[in-house]
């Protein structure tokens, strides 16, 4: 990133001499520097308007702008290194504005300034706060399911909405908490006894919940990264097999053979299953991935795959497991669980294979 972007451009001619009247450009009005320094609806979501576009990226604050430390960072992460430049509202008549606070629109200079947005700070730290909101909202995936939709998304929204609210918060700090929800469970499956289940069950719900925390501060502060879906992946697919795992050793503790021997089965299954699509996804040159099966359901739009896509999300199968245990039939749920992994894997093997003898 160039020098100067550290240093604040306080007037018209500097600011002139890096953007020509007739060069296009990207202004972005802040009513102040806290607003510029926002996590999710500051120098991120001045990105977002610049993706795809053209010209120089200008942050405009009344009266200047020193970036912080953290803002620096995030232009340097975030921005064109050749084409942020910083300016304060006297430049602004050399240029049209493009506003992100939801009141401002390229309109007059003396308008914009006696806009309420721009010079009310509680009403321009509203603005901004319902822009963090809108934004964080959006960070929910197509691909949700009901549950997801209704019970998971609105608490792991909440609880980025709250980790958002400190600079130093990165996806993989949630990623790490999701792991360790995840380490817990197990140990309350595999030591815990009778309540041990139970509490293991529980924790499996809320790892679930959790789980999409990270997805949602990397999505919302354009941190997403190959690497960070591979961590966030893994980190599923190991919680689900020690869910699986412990509560097999907690049914072969309490005595029920059947069940924990069906759901050992059941977990040799799984685990093959997921090696292959993790496998093919990365020989393909993805990120860590065990959707194969999903999209293609997609693809052919077939309702039945369709269907047994939405019930092996894992958002449906843990709250049926938290469910089906927490009213005592965890044997019966592993002998459901061994069954559907038993088709799982084959659709998944079909899919795998068919490339080969298709040819």
């Amino acid at each position: 990133m160039r020098d100067f972007l550290p240093r604040a451009l306080t007037g018209a001619r500097r600011l002139s001499k890096r953007v020509p009247r007739r060069m296009a450009s990207l202004p972005i009005l802040f009513p102040s520097a806290k607003a510029a320094n926002a996590i999710v609806a500051g120098i991120p979501c001045a990105a977002r308007a610049a993706i795809g576009r053209e010209g120089e990226l200008v942050l405009v604050v009344p009266g200047g702008w020193e970036p912080s430390l953290l803002t620096q960072a995030e232009l340097a992460r975030l921005s064109r290194a050749d084409c942020t430049v910083f300016a304060d509202e006297d430049a602004l008549g050399e240029l049209a504005l493009d506003g992100l606070m939801p009141d401002i629109e390229p309109r007059p200079v003396a308008d914009i300034l006696a806009s309420p947005a721009y010079a009310d700070p509680a009403a321009a730290s509203h603005a901004q706060a319902q822009a963090a909101r809108r934004i964080i909202a959006a960070t929910g995936k197509p691909t949700d399911g009901l549950v997801s939709r209704t019970i998971n998304r609105p608490v792991s929204q909440f609880l980025s909405r709250q980790l958002l609210r400190f600079a130093g918060v990165r996806p993989i700090h949630a990623t790490i908490a999701a792991s360790l929800i995840g380490v817990v469970m197990a140990l309350a499956l595999f030591l815990g006894g009778v309540p041990g289940l139970y509490a293991g069950a529980v924790l499996f719900q809320l790892a679930s919940m959790v789980d999409g925390v990270d997805g949602e501060i990397a999505r919302a502060t354009h941190r997403s990264s190959k690497l960070g879906a591979t961590l966030d992946t893994a980190g599923d697919a190991l919680t689900n097999l020690a869910f699986i795992g412990g509560v097999v050793f907690n049914l072969w503790q309490q005595g029920a053979m059947r069940g924990a021997q069906v759901g050992l089965l059941g977990l040799v299954w799984l685990a093959l299953g997921l090696t292959l699509l993790g496998a093919q996804s990365l020989l393909r040159g993805g990120p860590l991935s065990f959707d194969a099966l999903k999209h293609e359901a997609s693809a052919k739009r077939s309702p039945f795959l369709q269907l047994l896509g939405k019930l092996a999300s894992r958002d449906v199968y843990a709250l049926a497991f938290a469910v089906l245990v927490l009213i005592g039939l965890a044997e019966a749920a592993m002998i459901a669980f061994a069954l559907a992994v038993l088709l799982w894997l084959g659709l998944v093997l079909v899919a795998i294979t068919r490339p080969l003898w298709q040819r």
